[in-house]
């Protein structure tokens, strides 16, 4: 049984010498995956392949900013619920309801006006069936944690029903914890 598994180990080896051994590819850096202050913000990425430059990047854009939303929706969310638990409102659930939609309404209205930190539109080399060019882009779009967190704030001091619970300071320091914790991981 050893020799039989040294037999193939020898042909394996055989095998890919006579092939030119392994055959390794280009390193390619990908535009947009620069690193950001993970603790300053919170960044969507995203890559659209189309044959317009232009809607190719339009695509990037938006699929970065989808991205973003989704990240930053459940991450709220999350905040949202560790705050309740936080200061023990969760009995009142009317209020927990309020307060994640009121956070959502925010996010949405950042992602809106997120600001696009990179965008790179590349020329590929193969083209379509047709012989048409075709353009990838890439794209990172980015929100300042503190401005979101403040316009979060804002909003929520603005709803009468929603301050008398509500406790700032609190929930700034559940947002910082849990983003804190996102950013780790990311």
């Amino acid at each position: 049984m050893k020799k039989l598994a040294a037999l193939a180990i020898v042909m394996s080896g055989l095998m890919f010498q006579s092939c030119g051994g392994f055959k390794y590819g280009d390193t390619v850096k990908q535009p947009c995956k620069e690193v950001v202050n993970p603790k300053k913000f919170v960044r969507g990425e995203g890559q659209w392949t189309q044959l317009d430059p232009g809607a190719a990047s339009t695509g990037a854009v938006r699929q970065a900013r989808i991205a973003l939303a989704a990240s930053l929706g459940t991450k709220v969310k999350e905040v949202a619920t560790s705050y309740s638990k936080d200061v023990q409102i969760s009995g009142n659930l009317q209020l927990d309801q309020k307060l994640e939609t009121m956070s959502k309404t925010v996010v949405d209205e950042y992602v809106k006006n997120s600001f696009v930190a990179c965008e790179e539109v590349l020329r590929l080399k193969d083209k379509t069936p047709s012989g048409q060019t075709q353009y990838r882009a890439y794209a990172a779009v980015q929100v300042d944690k503190k401005e979101l967190l403040d316009g979060i704030i804002d909003a929520i001091s603005d709803q009468e029903e929603l301050m008398l619970d509500f406790k700032a300071e609190k929930y700034r320091e559940t947002f910082e914890r849990e983003f804190d914790e996102y950013s780790g991981s990311n």
